[in-house]
C-alpha cells in the first residue's frame, strides 16, 4: 500500500517523464481488482490522475487509468463521493472534439460513470451534456448513445434527463423521435438500432414521455417489423420486447398494442426463442403485462395461442432439475398461468377458457408417473407428451381460426379409474 501511495504521488511530479512512468505503472497495477480498490480508497491517485488529464502529454494514459478505476460498481460510487472533478473532466474531454468523431477513451470513461446513478446525475447536470447527447443522436455516434442509455436506466435521473434533452432538441420529444428514426435502420447500422431501442427501453415507460404519441409516430410499426420471427437479431428483438413490456403498463398504450400485431407476434416468438432463456422469460413477462390490463387482456387470451405456447414450454422443462435456467423459466411460466387463471376468474373472458388446460397440466405435473401408467395402454386416443394432447379450442366469434391448447384427455376419468382400482383391490 505504501508503494502504491508513493506511485500515486509521483503521478503529480513536475517532471513529465517521471509522471508518465508512474502513470504507466499505475495502469498496469490497475488490472488487479484489489489494486484498484487500494488506489481508490488509500491513495491520492484519483485526484492526481484527474489533474494529469489536463496535460496533453499525460492525458491518454491518465484516461486509461481512470477508465480502469471506474470499472466496478463500488469504485464508481467512490468516484461520485469524491466530488464532480472526475465526471466534469470526462465530460469536458468527451465534448472537446470539434469534428464528427468522439474521443473513444473519454467516451469509455463516461460510459463507465453513467452506469452509476450518482455519477449519472452529475453527468446529466453537467455543462454541455444535453448538447453532446444531441450531437451523438444526430451523428449516430454509438458511444455517445451508450452514455445516454446508461443515464436513462436510472429512475432517479430520468426526470432531469428528459428535461435536459427536451430543452436542447428544439421540440417536445424531438430527441425521442430521432431515436425512432434511428431504430428503423436495422439493416444498414444494426449497432445504432440496438442503442436507439436500448435508450427507449431504458426509459422504462416513464410517465413524462408521451408514449402513445410515439407509438403512433412510427414506433409501433417498427416494433411490428423487428419482432417478426427470424428477421431480427436477438439483441434487437430483446430491446423491442422490453419496450412492449414497459408500455403495456400504460392503459392507453396497452390498447394500441392489443389492437396491433404484437399479441400474435408474442405467441409466435415464445416457442421460436426457447433456446434463449433471457428472451423467453422477457417474452412471457411482457405477455403478463398485457394480461394485467383489462383493455388488452381479452386479445391475449382469446385471439392468440400465447397460453398454449407457455404450456408447451413448461411441458418441455424436465420435471426434476436443479438447473437455475430451467427454474427461472418455470417460475415465470407458472406466474403467467396464475395470471391467466386470475384473469379468467373475473368472468370477462369466456370465449375460450384456459383454466381446464392449466389445471390438467398442473395435475399431470403433480401426478406424472400415475398418469403415464394409466394412459400407457390406451388405444382409443393418441396422447402427446406425458399423456397430454394438443386439441383445438375455438369460438364462433373467431371464425375458422383454431388455437392449439394443451388439454387433458380425460383427467376426471383417470382419477375415477384410479379410485375404482383402489376400491376393487
Amino acid at each position: 500500500t505504501e508503494i502504491m501511495a508513493r506511485l500515486a504521488n509521483l503521478v503529480g511530479h513536475q517532471n513529465v517523464e517521471i509522471a508518465l512512468t508512474a502513470l504507466r505503472i499505475c495502469f498496469n497495477l490497475s488490472f488487479d481488482p484489489h489494486g484498484r480498490t487500494v488506489f481508490i480508497s488509500q491513495t491520492p491517485l484519483l485526484a492526481r490522475t484527474t489533474a494529469a488529464c489536463q496535460q496533453a502529454s499525460l492525458k491518454s494514459v491518465a484516461l486509461k487509468v481512470l477508465y480502469m478505476l471506474s470499472m466496478e460498481e463500488g469504485q464508481r460510487a467512490a468516484i461520485a463521493n469524491s466530488g464532480q472533478a472526475v465526471v466534469s473532466i470526462a465530460l469536458q474531454l468527451c465534448s472537446r472534439r470539434s469534428d464528427s468523431t468522439v474521443d473513444a477513451e473519454s467516451a469509455g470513461l463516461c460510459i463507465n460513470l453513467a452506469a452509476d446513478e450518482a455519477c449519472a446525475h452529475l453527468l446529466v447536470k453537467g455543462e454541455g451534456f444535453g448538447k453532446l447527447m444531441m450531437k451523438g443522436l444526430q451523428q449516430k455516434d454509438v458511444l455517445l448513445m451508450k452514455i445516454l442509455r446508461h443515464c436513462a436506466s436510472h429512475a432517479a435521473v430520468r426526470h432531469r434527463l428528459i428535461l435536459t434533452m427536451n430543452s436542447v432538441s428544439g421540440e417536445q420529444d424531438g430527441w425521442l423521435l430521432k431515436l425512432i428514426e434511428h431504430a428503423s435502420c436495422s439493416t444498414e447500422q444494426p449497432e445504432v438500432t440496438v442503442e436507439a431501442l436500448g435508450i427507449l427501453s431504458a426509459l422504462d415507460g416513464d410517465k413524462e414521455v408521451a408514449w402513445s404519441e410515439l407509438l403512433e409516430s412510427g414506433l409501433l410499426e417498427i416494433l411490428h417489423r423487428l419482432m417478426m420471427v427470424g428477421l431480427t437479431d436477438d439483441d434487437v428483438l430483446l430491446e423491442c420486447v422490453l419496450i412492449v413490456g414497459s408500455l403495456a403498463r400504460h392503459p392507453d398504450c396497452a390498447k394500441l398494442l392489443s389492437d396491433s400485431k404484437i399479441p400474435k407476434l408474442l405467441a409466435e416468438l415464445i416457442p421460436a426463442k426457447q433456446a434463449d432463456v433471457d428472451l423467453t422469460i422477457q417474452l412471457i413477462f411482457t405477455a403478463r403485462c398485457l394480461i394485467a390490463q383489462p383493455i388488452s387482456r381479452s386479445e391475449i387470451l382469446e385471439s392468440t395461442d400465447v397460453v398454449g405456447s407457455v404450456l408447451q414450454m413448461l411441458h418441455e422443462i424436465p420435471d426434476h432439475t436443479d438447473d437455475a435456467v430451467f427454474q427461472a423459466m418455470r417460475e415465470q411460466g407458472e406466474d403467467f398461468l396464475d395470471d391467466v387463471l386470475g384473469a379468467e376468474s373475473d368472468g370477462k373472458t369466456r370465449e375460450i377458457e384456459w383454466a381446464p388446460s392449466i389445471r390438467a397440466y398442473r395435475f399431470e405435473k403433480q401426478n406424472g408417473d400415475w398418469c403415464r401408467h394409466l394412459t400407457s395402454g390406451s388405444s382409443s386416443s393418441s396422447p402427446g407428451r406425458h399423456g397430454m394432447k394438443l386439441s383445438p379450442q375455438t369460438s364462433p366469434e373467431m371464425g375458422n381460426r383454431n388455437l392449439l391448447a394443451p388439454s387433458w384427455q380425460d383427467a376426471s376419468s383417470l382419477m375415477d379409474a384410479c379410485l375404482g382400482s383402489s376400491r376393487h383391490g
